[in-house]
């Protein structure tokens, strides 16, 4: 697939995804609490899913950009940084892939901090989602789609890891570390051996030079790309069979404390206890 190819793939996948998210069924009895989200939504709910999705466009946009660059590049040297960046990318794009399958299916991932300030974050869990999808499959293929192509993306994503933490080469080859092993017979050392440790990946390898290596490197993140690109499109397909626009989460105060929590029961309860120890009950 050329670079070119890549690009209509990434524009048509993720137009098909935002037009499905702009199409979400919502059920009216499912209303926001607050006067001000009640009169914006739906539609404020499905642009800010959207949002989402053309943030994860981006991400794809850049990483073909970059793997067009790292083909052209006339020397090892300079492929490596947009071959870096190019998988970087293809990680954050798995993160924002998630963030709509978490806002799409009503998947709780907003977090009250540990903090003393309980700062609040939006972190949605791709274990979670992909649990989700596991419910789903039985009856829509699209999920298992998603799940399977997800399941291919791993050993790009290992690649992009070790890479981030200088533990893997992409353009050239090199040990990790050296070590030694010493032979023990009837309780004694009879002889020491030395040994390298090549990165993951590496130990099948028939040939592990500069060419390889970003040959490899080029491969693993096209493969990448793609993969994440058709998971977009089975996604576009599953959510008008499968998703619902929910309301926004409740985080509930219990102003005697001021602590917030995550159900109202917990809240409720916190809130009565310091209102008798008070004895304003």
């Amino acid at each position: 697939m050329t670079s070119t190819d890549a690009r209509t793939k990434v524009e048509e996948a993720v137009a098909t995804l935002i037009a499905a998210i702009e199409a979400l069924r919502y059920d009216g009895s499912k209303r926001p609490a607050s006067d001000q989200l009640r009169m914006a939504w739906p539609d404020l709910g499905r642009a800010w899913i959207a949002a989402w999705a053309r943030e994860l466009a981006r991400d794809l946009r850049t990483i073909a950009n970059d793997l067009e660059a790292a083909a052209a590049a006339p020397s090892e040297d300079e492929a490596l940084t947009p071959l870096e960046n190019a998988l970087w990318r293809l990680g954050a794009a798995r993160e924002k892939f998630y963030a709509v399958v978490a806002l799409a299916f009503g998947i709780p991932s907003l977090q009250i901090g540990q903090d003393k300030k309980q700062t609040l974050s939006f972190r949605p869990d791709s274990e979670t989602c992909r649990t989700k999808l596991r419910e789903l499959q039985a009856d829509h293929d699209a999920a298992r789609r998603i799940l399977d192509l997800d399941g291919e993306l791993r050993q790009s994503l290992l690649l992009r890891h070790q890479a981030t933490h200088s533990l893997a080469p992409l353009v050239k080859s090199h040990s990790l570390t050296w070590y030694e092993a010493a032979l023990i017979e009837r309780g004694g050392v009879m002889h020491y051996l030395a040994f390298h440790l090549p990165p993951k990946g590496l130990q099948d390898l028939d040939d592990i030079g500069s060419d390889a290596l970003r040959a490899r490197a080029q491969t693993l993140a096209k493969r990448g790309l793609a993969l994440i690109v058709g998971a977009t499109s089975e996604l576009a397909a599953l959510l008008p069979a499968a998703a619902e626009l929910e309301p926004p989460p409740i985080i509930w105060k219990a102003m005697e404390t001021n602590e917030c929590f995550d159900t109202r029961s917990d809240a409720s309860a916190r809130s009565r206890q310091a209102a008798e120890a008070t004895g304003n009950a």
